[in-house]
């Protein structure tokens, strides 16, 4: 297998961007680390703060939005045998409504007295 092909089949995998990110970051930073050690070092801090940044603005928007992303795809539909069934999010199996867990993949109902 030649390099085009290796480099093809190294594309199709879902993560390869980060790994091209990560090597031309790897790389700016050995240029930064050669050209000026005292910079380098505050370039290496600024980057941990701004990943940790990152880090903590994902984490409020992930479990901020959560319970209306699950609220939303938690559904109770009348199914074709009109009996009400509360549809998986993850899996899409129509379970009874009553249900905390999804009989086939497991997933973790949030039942609402509302519904």
């Amino acid at each position: 297998m030649g390099l085009q092909e290796q480099i093809e089949e190294f594309n199709k995998k879902p993560n390869a961007k980060y790994a091209y990110i990560g090597l031309i970051l790897a790389f700016l930073f050995t240029i930064a680390a050669l050209a000026d050690p005292e910079a380098t070092i505050g370039m290496v801090f600024s980057i941990i703060s701004l990943l940790f940044w990152l880090a903590v603005c994902y984490f409020i928007f992930k479990f901020c939005f959560r319970s209306q992303k699950q609220q939303q795809q938690q559904q109770v539909i009348v199914n074709n045998s009109n009996k009400k069934v509360r549809v998986c999010p993850k899996c899409g199996l129509q379970n009874d409504v009553d249900s905390k867990f999804c009989s086939d993949c497991g997933y973790e109902f949030k039942i609402s007295t509302n519904q």
